[in-house]
């Protein structure tokens, strides 16, 4: 969650960046930027506290790249990158810096800069698919209202687990909640506990749940979660 949702601002597409900026950041790290014991430690935490510089996990992490996940985990949004297509330009520029480097070194950090390029190369092309992808389902939207739109986003992610790519339960669980399918939305959530996925925090005042409040399963998700009743 950004700090605007935090506040209960509205959201748009730097809201997105910000999601996009803790991915890369958990990616790169292997740890997650804001962290607390309780749900109210996270959300301080997202408010008031600055990540750990990604350096300080990957000592040889280029610092260009350091430079493009602390944009996207700005605080202030007018800080943030404004469009995807600028992070996918950055992203882009810095994967041909290290493509340059790597036709130059002929040692053994060659090998590390060509591993360094392959994640640069993975995380550009999600950035191209995601502009895709939110293209089509805006076309979904125009066509068939709020349910084709959902409808779209689930269609989409369905084709991204047959190819064996990383799936959000969350957001799986959304789509399925917002379609008004409640068992798949719950096996995903469950999934999500498992997972003991952070952002289920929000859970109780996530709106895009609302569909399942009045089922007795999610009080007994909330419950285990350890959220207040």
């Amino acid at each position: 969650m950004s700090p605007e949702q935090a506040k209960g601002k509205e959201i748009d597409e730097r809201t997105d960046i910000w999601s996009l900026g803790i991915v890369l950041y958990e990616m790169i790290c292997s740890e997650l930027p804001f962290t607390g014991e309780t749900a109210n430690d996270v959300i301080a935490s997202i408010l008031k506290s600055e990540p750990m510089p990604v350096s300080h996990y990957v000592s040889d992490v280029p610092k260009e790249l350091e430079r493009i996940i602390g944009k996207t985990l700005r605080k202030n949004r007018e800080e943030r990158y404004q469009h995807i297509k600028d992070l996918w330009l950055d992203l882009k520029d810095i994967k041909q810096v290290l493509e340059f480097q790597n036709k130059l070194e002929r040692t053994a950090a060659l090998n590390r800069e060509e591993s360094k390029t392959q994640i640069f190369n993975a995380t550009a092309q999600n950035m191209k698919q995601f502009a895709e992808a939110k293209a089509m389902v805006q076309n979904a939207v125009k066509k068939s209202g709020a349910r084709g739109y959902w409808q779209m986003v689930l269609d989409f992610t369905k084709q991204e687990e047959k190819k064996g790519n990383f799936v959000d339960s969350i957001n799986m669980a959304e789509c399925y909640a917002r379609l008004g399918e409640r068992d798949e939305a719950f096996r995903w959530l469950e999934k999500a506990y498992e997972e003991r996925k952070t952002d289920l925090v929000w859970l109780k005042v996530e709106p895009r749940f609302d569909p399942l409040r009045d089922d007795r399963r999610f009080q007994d998700l909330v419950r285990r979660i350890g959220l207040p009743q």
